[in-house]
């Protein structure tokens, strides 16, 4: 029997597993937010975050509702209803707001409302939030990954690299909150470890694999990186289509990450451009044209497509089967086996094999030992 024959949503074949680019949910109301003492500087670095719209003041994921206090430089207070009242208050240059007057009540992104009683529970809901700028160029903006938002959680102590290249460390979860609530920007330095609800430790070597790690913990309609797909770029905007089958235009790489790592879209709005290694722009109409494109890349099989009928080898069994960037190793004994394993899974834990792999051509019984993925392509790519 061909290899995969009845696989038609076996996703991997010969890269990384298609990273999964959806999450549950990450958002969630903190309850009990750890103390911390965030940065002693004169002003508090929330007001620097804040972004004032028609609604409340955006910091980050949560939202600060009208009407709220500001305590000035002077130490008197100033109220705040509305848009125009923030702007006015941080463009005084003589009396300027240094800090929030709480307790204040603050808006998810879900709608949930809830009250902070100080600065450090506010730091806390700050630094629960997906960073929405800072993405692309291998960079991973910082930010507290725990099983309260992620399915994993950040191993301490863990290095930062601030905005001015220098080195900073993080001995707990305290100092990390205190470091990102300073106002400045931060990301994480690599290796990275986390760890997962059953104590089982992963180590990202760089933005890309804590990318396609983090998203892991949700389904994914298929393959993406860090504003990337199979070996294209995306062009923006970009649609992206929700549970709801509603479209969402996401304009950036700041929105498309923030999307991935939330989880909220389950597939592609057409048409969309996809920009090759040359920076040749190609655009896509269809879930078939999608396909095409990715088998162009030449080390993507998509997994929509009915492999069976294309793939000129069978594996020589048995092999072994990586999930959670290594973490578990799972041994396939038989076709029927990896037949099991892929319905079981279903695309919801990207996966990779464990090399070498030995391949038997099914036509002449030749057999081919592979030992990565770039030589997996290249076996593959005889078949077509």
């Amino acid at each position: 029997m061909k290899f995969l024959r009845q696989l038609s949503l076996f996703a991997l074949l010969v890269v990384l597993a298609f990273a999964s680019c959806k999450k549950d949910e990450v958002m969630t109301t903190v309850v009990d937010p750890p103390i911390v003492n965030p940065s002693q500087e004169l002003v508090n670095g929330l007001v620097s975050r804040s972004v004032a719209n028609a609604d409340g003041l955006e910091l980050g994921c949560v939202s600060i509702d009208y009407s709220f206090e500001m305590l000035l430089l002077d130490s008197t207070t100033v109220t705040i209803t509305s848009e125009d009242d923030f702007i006015q208050a941080i463009n005084d240059t003589t009396n300027y707001p240094i800090d929030f007057v709480y307790p204040l009540n603050v808006t998810d992104a879900d709608g949930n409302s809830q009250t902070v009683g100080n600065v450090e529970e506010l730091a806390a809901l700050f630094t629960y939030c997906i960073p929405n700028t800072g993405w692309g160029n291998e960079v991973f903006p910082a930010w507290d990954i725990n099983l309260d938002n992620s399915c994993y959680q950040l191993v301490f102590p863990l290095n930062l690299l601030n905005e001015d290249s220098v080195t900073v460390t993080a001995n707990d979860e305290d100092e990390l909150i205190g470091l990102l609530a300073d106002g400045h920007f931060y990301s994480f330095t690599f290796p990275l470890q986390l760890e997962n609800v059953e104590g089982n430790t992963a180590t990202a070597a760089n933005a890309e694999e804590l990318f396609d790690l983090l998203a892991s913990c949700g389904a994914s309609p298929g393959g993406c990186g860090i504003g990337s797909f199979g070996c294209y770029e995306f062009g923006y905007p970009l649609t992206l289509i929700d549970a709801s089958g509603n479209a969402v235009v996401v304009n950036n790489i700041d929105e498309f990450a923030v999307a991935a790592m939330e989880g909220n879209w389950v597939g592609f709005g057409f048409p969309l451009t996809l920009i090759d290694a040359d920076g040749n722009q190609l655009t896509i109409n269809s879930q078939e044209e999608m396909d095409e494109a990715l088998f162009d890349c030449g080390d993507i099989i998509d997994p929509n497509v009915q492999l069976g009928d294309i793939i000129c080898y069978d594996f020589v069994y048995p092999i072994s089967i990586t999930e959670d960037m290594g973490v578990t190793i799972i041994v396939i004994n038989d076709q029927d086996a990896l037949h099991d394993y892929q319905s079981s899974n279903n695309g919801n834990v990207p996966f990779d094999f464990v090399y070498p792999i030995s391949l038997v051509h099914v036509e002449t019984g030749v057999t081919t030992t592979v030992n990565s993925p770039d030589e997996m392509g290249a076996a593959l790519a005889d078949c077509f």
